[in-house]
């Protein structure tokens, strides 16, 4: 049991196997239930006949996880292939305890990844792909069962080129600013101008000594709520972008509330999203 309901995957996942379950319809005293939907959804999947060998399941790991549209964007792809898709909130440390061995040895197979495991889930892992091999990050693994051994990919830039495409036209001949950033760093000024300056979200300064020339066209915002609680700096109120192009996709995104604040053009990250996870499944098409 949690506070959080941070266990309810493994709920989800053992639904035919506990002697005791129930189905909660709102938010209720005991988050690691399942909803109904959940319920439903796992149905499906149980192994026939019950209590055999581990199912095979797909997962998002990650660190919040609860705001995730993972589990539900790739529902469809993994119910062809009759297996669940869920969501497991995976900590640092607990990557550090051999969280991703556990899982594996209760049957996760196909994992998206997401902050902050990426860079640790490209060094547990083998790719045959250059761009992952050169920004250092993972963020979508299959296990091949042969080899005995997790192999990667990052489809995070794809997800970011078909934001730009979509959303701002001619972006390569704007200025972007990328505020924050962390382990998207290196895929965002991969693909970004050569003009692109990164600024520190936790003090407002850029990242290189340089100053900086006015006002960009574009504010990349890489900041999730829980970094920018530890220091909520914003940019200047000088700068007036035509775009604030958010890599989020949750509704308590600061980048939203940047974009209201000083009546700023907002796409939020939900294409990115949407760009990532279709690469994600033509990745694992491929296995």
């Amino acid at each position: 049991m949690s506070e959080d309901g941070r266990w309810r995957w493994y709920r989800i996942l053992m639904l035919d196997r506990m002697p005791l379950q129930f189905w909660r319809e709102g938010l209720g005293s005991a988050p690691d239930q399942p909803t109904l939907l959940e319920w439903v959804r796992q149905s499906e999947f149980k192994p026939n006949p019950p209590h055999t060998n581990n199912p095979k399941f797909a997962a998002v790991l990650g660190d919040p996880i609860e705001h995730s549209r993972t589990p539900a964007e790739h529902y469809e792809f993994f119910r062809e292939l009759r297996h669940p898709v869920l969501g497991v909130r995976v900590t640092r440390e607990d990557w550090a305890d051999s969280a991703l061995g556990i899982l594996n040895d209760l049957g996760l197979n196909w994992a998206a990844v997401t902050s902050p495991l990426k860079d640790l889930a490209f060094q547990g892992s083998i790719t045959e792909d250059p761009l992952t091999q050169e920004l250092q990050t993972s963020n979508t693994l299959i296990w091949n069962n042969e080899k005995s051994v997790w192999q990667g990919i990052n489809t995070d830039l794809a997800g970011l080129k078909f934001a730009l495409e979509k959303n701002i036209p001619d972006y390569p001949k704007l200025n972007f600013a990328i505020w924050g950033g962390g382990g998207t760093l290196a895929m965002a000024k991969n693909l970004l101008p050569s003009s692109t300056i990164s600024f520190s979200a936790r003090t407002g300064h850029p990242k290189s000594p340089i100053v900086y020339p006015g006002s960009p066209d574009v504010v990349l915002w890489a900041v999730g709520r829980k970094t920018f609680e530890m220091a909520p700096v914003l940019p200047l109120a000088s700068w007036q972008p035509r775009w604030v192009l958010d890599l989020n996709y949750s509704e308590d995104s600061p980048g939203l509330e940047y974009a209201a604040k000083f009546r700023l053009n907002y796409v939020g990250g939900l294409d990115m999203f949407k760009g990532q996870a279709k690469a994600q499944r033509e990745y694992w098409k491929k296995f």
